[in-house]
Order: structure tokens, then sequence, then C-alpha cells
């Protein structure tokens, strides 16, 4: 039994070359959080769904991933800090409200997702997207902070954050690997299902952009 790969693909993906690139009409800014948006809002809802499927062993690891995302532990809510950065990118740049759509039908489809079988599905759809962003996320940070300012914090902290859900993720999948709690098809399937979901909205906001 074997986890999923972490292939870092995003990073490689147009575009971020755009968002690091500053060179790029700086719309790029306003097409990417208008796309991505919906989906990051929407992350205490599938995160809620696994965390509400969760034996006693799983929910002890999650519930501190929930309380990070959230804000419940005296931080910013993670998505708190992505709208103050959408807030800054659109006042600038433009608003693409069509866009959110893109956004909004991942992140229907990321819960339909996690709540899909038991709490590993969540879990390893989880990992899927939070295994691509510190290094996506890390690769842009110089140039977010010059064009979007404070705002650009979001990414800082997910450029540590997410390496350490990903670390909890893939802890909780050998556990419920290992004790057959779901099985290697499963896992792999949930797996390329949310990558394809992640992959496709960057495709859209890369279209969008062209």
């Amino acid at each position: 039994m074997t986890l999923p790969l972490h292939e870092q693909w995003l990073v490689r993906h147009p575009l971020f070359s755009h968002l690091r690139d500053g060179q790029t009409p700086k719309k790029v800014w306003a097409i990417f959080a208008e796309t991505f948006a919906p989906l990051i809002y929407s992350v205490p809802t599938f995160l809620g769904v696994t965390l509400a499927r969760a034996d006693a062993h799983a929910r002890e690891l999650l519930d501190e991933v929930w309380a990070e995302e959230v804000g419940v532990n005296g931080a910013a809510s993670h998505p708190g800090l992505f709208e103050n950065l959408h807030r800054v990118a659109t006042s600038r740049w433009g608003c693409f409200h069509q866009l959110q759509a893109f956004g909004i039908e991942a992140g229907h489809k990321m819960t339909a997702l996690c709540g899909s079988g038991p709490w590993p599905v969540g879990v390893s759809a989880m990992l899927a997207h939070e295994g691509q962003f510190p290094a996506a996320y890390s690769s842009i940070l110089d140039q977010a902070y010059h064009d979007l300012g404070e705002t650009a914090y979001f990414f800082k902290l997910h450029s540590t954050a997410d390496v350490e859900h990903s670390s909890r993720a893939s802890a909780l999948l050998s556990y419920a690997l290992e004790n057959r709690i779901v099985d290697q098809p499963t896992v792999d399937f949930s797996y390329q299902q949310a990558a394809n979901i992640l992959g496709t909205l960057a495709d859209q906001a890369m279209e969008a952009w062209t």
C-alpha cells in the first residue's frame, strides 16, 4: 500500500508562470483571484464534510487543520486572508465575476468528492490540493508582495502551513490504509479526481487570460 505521489505540477502550470512574471499585465492577479476565490472559500465546507465522517484518531489531527483554516485558534481565517487579496486585486485590475462560476463548480465537485465515501476519501482529495500549494505559492511570493503588498501574506502562510497539512494528511492515509479503512484504488481515485478539479480550474483561469 502506497500514498499518492506528490508530483509538483502546479508550480509549472502556465498560470503560475504568468503570476511570477513581472512582465505580465497585472490583471492576471484579478483573474486568478476571481477564478479561485469560490474554491478557496469552500475549503471549510469540504474539510467539514471530511471531519464529520472521521473516526477518533483522524478527528484529532483534522481538528487542528480545521482550527487553523477557519481561525478558531485566534489567527485570521484562511478564506478571510484570501478575501483581502481578492479585494485588492479586483479593485486595482478589474472584476471578472463571470470566472467565479468555474470556482463554484470546482468547490461543489470537491465537496461532493469528499462526501462520496469514508473520511480517507476526503483526506486524499485534500492532499491532492494542499500538496501542490507550497511550491506553487512559494514560486510567486516575491512578485505577489511586489504587486499586492501585505495581502500576499496569504501565499506566504500557505507556503508553510500546507506543508504541515500535507504531512498530516499523508499520516492519516497511511493509518487508513494500514487499518483497511479504505483500499488503495479508492485513495488513488480520490486523489486523481481532486487533482483533475484543481488542474481544470487552473486551465480555465489561463484560458480567460489568453
